[in-house]
């Protein structure tokens, strides 16, 4: 990121980050893939840790999902993850 940004780069976004807050929770791993398959209250630290890192915007992504595996509910609270 700090490469990106000496060359000029405004927003930085980090994508198909994988969703899923009623996953189980597990420790964070800084060498694993980067997921928010964990409670809420943990999937806001992480995308906390994207910030402070100098990251602006994450695009997530649901694996293997229909509409009807994603409820209004579902949305709240993924929206929830960040202050607007």
């Amino acid at each position: 990121i700090q490469r990106y940004r000496s060359f000029g780069g405004r927003r930085a976004l980090v994508s198909t980050i994988r969703v899923n807050l009623r996953a189980a929770t597990s420790a964070f791993d800084e060498h694993s893939a980067f997921s928010l398959e964990c409670s809420p209250s943990e999937a806001k630290d992480r995308l906390s840790r994207l910030a402070d890192l100098g990251y602006d915007d994450a695009l997530l992504s649901r694996a293997n999902h229909t509409e009807a595996d994603i409820t209004e509910e579902d949305l709240k609270q993924i929206r929830a993850l960040v202050p607007r």
